[in-house]
């Protein structure tokens, strides 16, 4: 229950005014728990009088909003960048501790910091964690809280994928990899993400996807500078327990403006894991991976469907 006075000069003629009201949500009310404000002012103007009603629909929020991302993160190095939100509900200030716990053979660089956060702030910490790189893949657990009087607030957990490191000059800086089409949901990224082990990943993280059309599809690689080439691996999607390997197509490099062919494959290619191709190695600046119409899996000769291509010298 709020009553101040407010005089004329504070209200000129024409004028408006804002009042900003804060309150405190009585113990024991849940978060989620509505309520409604109500709000009223009289006001006197010589010998007239009125009163003016409003009412607002209050909700109860927690004193912290308190969040990790990403809750998962993949790596091909052994340092990813992680990032923790606050914001502070209250209209005072909040001392708490930001707490990171891991597994021992990984190294957070935040394990304790006491941390102020003002009225109404919105704040930002960074930190990564030093994992371990090994000859597979390998998850790991950690945990990040944030604790006010030594009360927990909202601890979330997140994962850490750690893989093998690339040898594929797809993952090195610089290198764009393009497509002539894109099924819906689908990009081109995971081509290049130097990542062969994709258990527990969305559909549409695991592989690259062709529009499913009658045509020639292609995937389209460019370095920076040209590069000796040697060897392409072509890994190919996998779906409900069938690999599905194109029937036919070939792998050409550019050399001065010219597309020549390195390997064509037709024919014996149905339902394998993955195609590696080695030749004398060559200098290209871009090497291409194209597919006729119609020579695409069997069962699904429109499509084009990609897991992952690694380039070698």
């Amino acid at each position: 229950d709020i009553k101040e006075e407010i005089n004329k000069e504070k209200i000129p003629a024409g004028g408006s005014l804002t009042k900003k009201i804060i309150f405190n949500v009585p113990e024991g009310l849940k978060e989620g728990s509505e309520g409604v404000m109500n709000a009223k002012i009289s006001y006197i103007a010589g010998t007239n009088s009125f009163n003016l009603t409003s009412s607002a629909l209050v909700n109860v929020v927690k004193d912290i909003d308190f969040k990790l991302t990403p809750l998962k993160t993949r790596t091909l190095n052994n340092k990813p960048e992680l990032k923790v939100f606050i914001h502070n509900n209250c209209n005072t200030f909040i001392n708490g501790t930001l707490s990171v716990a891991a597994p021992a053979v990984c190294q957070p660089s935040l394990k304790k910091e006491e941390i102020r956060i003002e009225a109404n702030e919105d704040k930002w910490i960074t930190f990564d964690i030093l994992c371990p790189v090994e000859n597979s893949r390998k998850d790991y657990d950690f945990k990040v809280s944030f604790s006010v009087d030594g009360k927990e607030k909202g601890p979330q957990e997140g994962v850490i994928s750690v893989f093998p490191k690339s040898n594929s000059m797809l993952v090195e800086p610089g290198v764009t990899v393009k497509s002539d089409s894109d099924f819906p949901g689908y990009t081109v990224a995971p081509v290049s993400d130097g990542i062969i082990d994709t258990a527990g990943f969305m559909w549409n993280e695991m592989a690259w996807a062709s529009a499913e059309t009658a045509s020639a599809h292609w995937v389209d690689i460019t370095f920076p500078k040209p590069v000796p080439v040697g060897s392409v691996i072509i890994y190919w999607a996998d779906d409900n327990g069938q690999y599905w390997s194109s029937e036919k197509y070939r792998i050409e490099y550019r050399k001065e403006g010219k597309w020549i062919l390195l390997e064509e494959v037709k024919g014996s290619n149905t339902e394998k894991k993955l195609n590696k191709h080695s030749f004398q190695p060559v200098t290209a600046d871009k090497i291409r991976i194209w597919q006729d119409a119609g020579w695409g899996p069997k069962g699904r000769a429109d499509l084009m469907w990609i897991k992952e291509v690694e380039i070698l010298p």
